[in-house]
């Protein structure tokens, strides 16, 4: 009877860490190597905000990426920063926290585009930090829990206002608190091979 236990028990075991297993999936490392779209839900009858992101290894056992992301089709809708038409590069870093865990932060700035024909570069007013846990659904898809951190990067005296990054180097100066921060909740799928769709007649 002892015997038959523990049969029983081996078996329970191996059907948690054969691939189907949930143990097995959950405990099997996952990569975010490679490229990836990144959708975030924006309020009902708004369009999604896409993000068009790469992720590259930045050291050879895996255990921190590097980042960058682009948005085709950013929002203007920061009231302290009303003329930002012009969407910067974000710029972040990854790091394993388990293996299909890691903790990010994610940069990225706003500016208003100089007039056309002069020589001035577009003044940055707004940056933002992004920080959070991004866990692997599967290998093909991530989801992102963290927060939005927005700060000014000028000075607005009609809403009390002041400019975060005196020193213009992209990041809040010592001390300085977002002037808002939001959740987010995003879902990254990663870009795969396909075959080429046929002509169109």
């Amino acid at each position: 009877m002892q015997r038959k236990g523990m049969s029983v028990a081996l078996v329970a075991v191996m059907l948690l860490v054969l691939p189907n297993g949930s143990m097995a999936q959950n405990a099997r490392p996952c990569s975010l190597e490679g490229s990836w779209l990144q959708k975030y839900a924006e309020p009902p009858g708004m369009e999604p905000l896409l993000f068009v992101e790469s992720l590259a290894l930045l050291d050879p056992a895996g255990q921190q990426l590097g980042y960058r992301g682009t948005a085709p089709n950013p929002l203007r809708w920061t009231p302290f920063a009303p003329d930002v038409d012009v969407a910067g590069d974000a710029v972040g870093i990854f790091v394993r926290t388990g293996p299909r865990t890691y903790r990010y932060t994610i940069t990225a700035q706003g500016a208003e585009a100089p007039p056309k024909g002069t020589p001035a570069r577009g003044q940055i007013q707004v940056f933002w930090v992004h920080s959070g846990v991004a866990t692997c659904v599967d290998d093909n898809t991530v989801e992102y829990e963290g927060t939005w951190a927005i700060f000014s990067a000028i000075d607005v005296p009609a809403m009390g206002i002041s400019n975060q990054d005196r020193d213009r180097d992209g990041f809040p100066d010592a001390g300085e608190r977002p002037i808002v921060v939001v959740p987010s909740h995003l879902l990254s799928k990663r870009v795969q091979l396909r075959e080429p769709y046929p002509l169109v007649p």
